[in-house]
Formats: C-alpha cells, structure tokens, sequence
C-alpha cells in the first residue's frame, strides 16, 4: 500500500475514534439514573452544577420550593434536560453563537 495511503487510513481511524468516544459521552448522558433518588428540586440543581463544570462559568439556581412530592422519573428527567438545555442556549447567546 503506498504511503499517502496508510497516512490516509490513519486520520480515518482517529476521527473514528474521537467519534465512537463522542457518541459514548452522549448515550451515557441520556439515561440518568442518578437522578432516581433525587427529588426533582436537586435534580435540576444538579444540571446547573453540572453546566458550570463544563463551561467554567458559575451558575446560580434557586430552586426555591420545588413540590417535594415523589414525581415519575420520566418527569424529573424533562426538567433536568429542560434545564440543561435552557443553560446551554443561554451560555450560547452570551456568547454570541
């Protein structure tokens, strides 16, 4: 095989690997089976947290008095990515993205 060849495959199975470690990221972030036994007042505190680690920018998040009730799941999980994804569209505009 000629060289550029082997040159070539070689940035193909980098970028298939940065790939395949991207989509790993992102499925294990799509169940969240650590928010279970929260309530869903630190459920969403727990986005914000997780929002400031990633973007090195402090996030305040008053979650004032949530109903502490027992809620589904399912439903806590919508706030959470809710509230994940209404931070990263505000972190976007300040940046002007």
């Amino acid at each position: 095989m000629p060289p550029a060849h082997v040159e070539d495959i070689e940035i193909i199975r980098q970028a298939l690997g940065k790939t395949l470690d991207e989509m790993r990221n992102v499925s294990s972030e799509l169940i969240l089976f650590e928010i279970d036994n929260l309530s869903l007042a630190d459920s969403v505190r727990m986005a914000a947290r997780r929002h400031a680690r990633k973007t090195g920018r402090p996030v305040r998040c008053d979650a004032g008095d949530v109903a502490a009730a027992d809620v589904h799941g399912q439903l806590k999980t919508c706030f959470y990515r809710f509230t994940q994804e209404g931070l990263d569209r505000a972190s976007h505009y300040r940046d002007g993205l």
